[in-house]
């Protein structure tokens, strides 16, 4: 296990998570998510003292250590598109990854009592962000099923599509009765998927109404 390297990168991780929770705390209005972002934020700073801290320790300079601008403005850009909740479930998953690393960190004998149990207070600052981001994300619990359905759907239609389109190219070779039998497809499967879907809908709903 290369400390060193631990350190170093969960030093960038830190310093670009701060920076983008309090980009996002800025961009929404809303107040009570607002805070919960600022909050995140000052524990992302404390946790970039701690290994700031501890890099200079061990004789290195972390001044030298600087955020991914690029990764940041994407994180940015993907909030202005897609919304907070989709940005949150990102994000989720970076802190997934820190957690696991600072738990395998805290088996090392490479860090004083001291460290060790800084590093512990970290992991739970961790493990509140993430419950954050599952009380969050569950609001948008909904529209990511709506998403999930339409690729989903997209897929299967495309792959129905093309294979048609491929069959009749070797079949006819005209690219006109390609054009024609790929319509077709898509037509009728469009219409089979939406009706499927009504139904589907519409069944869950009788069921819920006990009819």
């Amino acid at each position: 296990m290369n400390i060193i390297k631990i350190a170093t990168l969960s030093l960038k991780d830190e310093l670009e998570a701060s920076i983008i929770y309090n980009r996002l705390a800025r961009m929404y209005m809303h107040k009570p998510i607002s805070k919960k972002l600022i909050k995140i934020a000052e524990m992302e700073k404390r946790h970039v003292r701690f290994w700031e801290d501890f890099l200079r320790r061990r004789g290195y300079d972390p001044s030298r250590i600087k955020p991914n601008r690029f990764k940041i403005m994407i994180y940015t850009f993907i909030f202005k598109i897609i919304g907070l909740g989709l940005t949150l479930k990102l994000l989720e998953a970076s802190e997934s990854g820190a957690i696991e690393v600072y738990t395998k960190l805290l088996e090392s004998k490479d860090l004083s009592s001291d460290e060790r149990k800084e590093l512990y207070n970290i992991l739970e600052d961790e493990l509140v962000h993430e419950d954050e981001f599952i009380d969050e994300g569950s609001k948008f619990k909904d529209f990511m099923n709506h998403v999930r359905e339409a690729v989903l759907g997209m897929s299967d239609g495309l792959v129905e599509v093309l294979s048609v389109s491929a069959g009749l190219a070797g079949a006819y070779g005209n690219p006109l009765n390609v054009a024609l039998g790929g319509l077709i497809v898509g037509i009728a499967g469009a219409l089979s998927m939406g009706i499927g879907s009504f139904t589907s809908v519409r069944a869950q709903k009788q069921v819920r109404l006990g009819v």
